[in-house]
Formats: C-alpha cells, structure tokens, sequence
C-alpha cells in the first residue's frame, strides 16, 4: 500500500471514528435534554429543572467531540485532494468530481494558483 493510500484510509478511519464518538455524545446529551423537558412539561419547577440540563462537563465533552469531528473532516480532505491530485488527477478534473471550484480545490491542497485573482 501506498503511504498515500495508507494517509488516505487512515483518515477515513478517523472521520469514521470521530462520527461513532459525535453519535454517542448526541444520543448522551438527548437523553439528558429530553430528561429535563418531561420533567418541565409535568410540572417540575425551572428551578428544579436547571439541574437536569447538561452539565459544564457534558457541555465541554460536546464541544471537544466537535473539534474532533471538524478536525477529522479537514484532515480527510486534505489528505483526498493530496491523494488525488498525487495520482495524477488535475485541480480541474478533481473539482469536478467534488463539485467543488479549482480554487476551492487549491485551497484545500494549499496550492497558490497563478492565476487566482
């Protein structure tokens, strides 16, 4: 296997993994949320409820779950346009099997195109 192949099926394997971890965080936090709904719809005082919410902890799991995912989405993409643009693939041809722009393309790639304006 190539190292590209290898960067490439690495970095699909940790979209993957941050997806699974985006899942479990967001089934968490509904749990909880829905928890606190009921709990208001029957009644519960706000004042009471406040405590059902997620917590500063959750919020921040939430959050860094997040990054991970942006995180894993920029490494794919970097590491596809490498992929693709190292097989030969031009900026053109590979914007458009993206449905990107050349330029958007580029910029992933961190390519300055000369004729960018």
């Amino acid at each position: 296997m190539s190292a590209q192949l290898s960067d490439l099926t690495n970095a699909i394997a940790n979209l993957i993994n941050a997806n699974e971890r985006m899942r479990v965080n967001l089934d968490a936090n509904a749990v909880v949320l829905k928890q606190a709904l009921l709990r208001l719809k029957d009644g519960t005082e706000f004042r009471d409820a406040l405590h059902l919410l997620p917590s500063v902890d959750q919020r921040a799991m939430a959050m860094q779950t997040l990054a991970v995912l942006v995180d894993a989405r920029q490494e794919l993409s970097v590491t596809l346009v490498s992929a693709a643009l190292g097989s030969g693939m031009t900026l053109d041809e590979l914007a458009e099997r993206l449905e990107l722009t050349a330029d958007e393309v580029a910029a992933t790639a961190g390519i300055v195109r000369p004729d960018a304006g």
